[in-house]
């Protein structure tokens, strides 16, 4: 089968048809640029035609074409913007200088119509077996047909087959985002590269507050005291109270036992019923202890309604969270190595 590749960039991994060149180094933006075979241009070129007294006629259309070698790729408006191979590479320049980010492939599909570029953020593997390769994918063409593509994959990108995929799949479709050839086309651009840059340095933040939670090791009581700090966070002295006025002695009693009932199952979570706390031997780990709270809240304690969501993410529930995320990590101290069970 074809991968349809006339040239392309790959870091220390071959593609599968073994086109393309491998380079056995962490490139810069300039070598891969090179290495690539992307370091050609594109123009718009005015069409138009002779009518039968050999008069010549521009029309309001241009053709887009190869300036090394006038290949001929598609038409377009006047309005219509080129996005050169080079500003793709500009673009990411920053992201690989900062870093957080590394040159994974690069090429050019179906005679130089398609390329693409692909960034590697590594792999995120807060517990050994539970990892999770991280790419950024930036696709455009030169036919006047598409917009510019740029979106999160987990799709290593080696020739037209892949790049299908990443951009079909459709649990990847909800991040991508597309940035149409107009005049607007290059401050969107800059604003999607800051995104990612910055989301990039705080999921370096996240990850590294993680693994301190991890190598937090909690005995028994410590386990307990964690929930009993957590049911302070979800049902406050105000629990007892409607408004101004003190519950009655019925009502309280009910509170107290929702509150009973609550730590109970949330030890149940912590102790292996919530998920990954068993076999990836979360079980006596701070981290397993956050987890388990945060699926319990998200899944368990559900609201009348079809509101849950909402509340995960934007209010109640989500901030009960955030505050348990912030108990976990002022108890995390990373001395204790965590030692995960044999799979």
């Amino acid at each position: 089968m074809s991968a349809n590749l006339e040239t392309g960039m790959f870091v220390r991994l071959p593609a599968w048809h073994e086109m393309g060149t491998v380079i056995q180094y962490d490139p810069n933006t300039y070598e891969a640029y090179e290495v690539a075979g992307l370091n050609w241009t594109v123009s718009k070129q005015r069409l138009g035609f002779r009518d039968n007294f050999g008069n010549y006629h521009e029309t309001d259309s241009y053709g887009l074409v190869r300036d090394k070698d006038n290949a001929f790729y598609g038409v377009c408006k006047d309005k219509y913007q080129i996005f050169q191979n080079r500003e793709a590479f500009d673009w990411a320049r920053p992201l690989v200088e900062s870093e957080l980010f590394k040159w994974e492939s690069a090429g050019a599909l179906k005679d130089g119509r398609n390329c693409w570029i692909l960034l590697n953020s590594g792999t995120r593997e807060i517990v050994k077996g539970d990892a999770l390769r991280n790419y950024l994918l930036m696709a455009w063409s030169h036919d006047g047909q598409r917009s510019i593509t740029i979106q999160p994959t987990s799709i290593r990108v080696v020739c037209e087959n892949t790049l299908n995929a990443a951009l079909t799949d459709k649990e990847e479709k909800k991040n991508r985002v597309h940035v149409p050839h107009f005049i607007t086309m290059r401050p969107k651009l800059e604003e999607i590269r800051m995104m990612y840059e910055n989301a990039e340095a705080m999921f370096e933040i996240q990850q590294k507050k993680y693994e301190k939670m991890i190598n937090t090791v909690l005995s028994e009581t410590q386990k307990n005291e964690f929930v009993e700090e957590v049911c302070k966070i979800m049902y406050t002295d105000t629990s007892l109270i409607n408004g101004t006025k003190q519950l009655s002695e019925k009502a309280r009693k009910h509170v107290e036992s929702v509150r009973d009932s609550f730590k109970t199952n949330l030890r149940l979570m912590m102790d292996g019923k919530a998920s990954g706390q068993t076999e990836l031997g979360l079980t006596n780990t701070l981290y397993g202890a956050f987890n388990a709270t945060s699926e319990y809240i998200e899944h368990y304690m559900t609201q009348r309604g079809t509101k849950d969501g909402y509340s995960v993410l934007f209010g109640d529930r989500g901030k009960q969270i955030k505050q348990v995320e912030e108990l976990a990590e002022s108890w995390s101290t990373g001395i204790d190595k965590f030692v995960p069970v044999a799979v």
